[in-house]
């Protein structure tokens, strides 16, 4: 399973999630993490409406379609944690 944030340079809630970003790979050490940060240079290719942080889940079994989650906004280390818990469960990787 990988567990992928994206965050924007300046973004309280994205400072938010960063810091929980370490204690998560810890946590689970079966998930590959992998975080992306756009600075103000790239913000003109986001598509309008979207908010930050975003944190996405992808899970592919052999036969079986990937699974694909995703959250955004105001995210802090509790609603972070049942989110990952909740891709586990669901991709059946738990």
């Amino acid at each position: 399973m990988l567990i992928h944030l994206t965050v924007i340079q300046g973004c309280p809630f994205c400072d938010e999630v960063l810091k929980a970003w370490p204690k998560m790979v810890k946590k689970y050490p079966g998930v590959d993490f992998y975080a992306t940060c756009l600075g103000k240079d790239t913000l003109p290719e986001v598509e309008d409406g979207k908010v930050f942080p975003i944190v996405g889940c992808v899970s592919a079994k052999p036969g079986q379609a990937p699974f694909i989650d995703e959250i955004s906004g105001a995210i802090y280390e509790q609603q972070l944690v049942e989110f990952i818990e909740r891709s586990l469960r669901k991709a059946g990787k738990e």
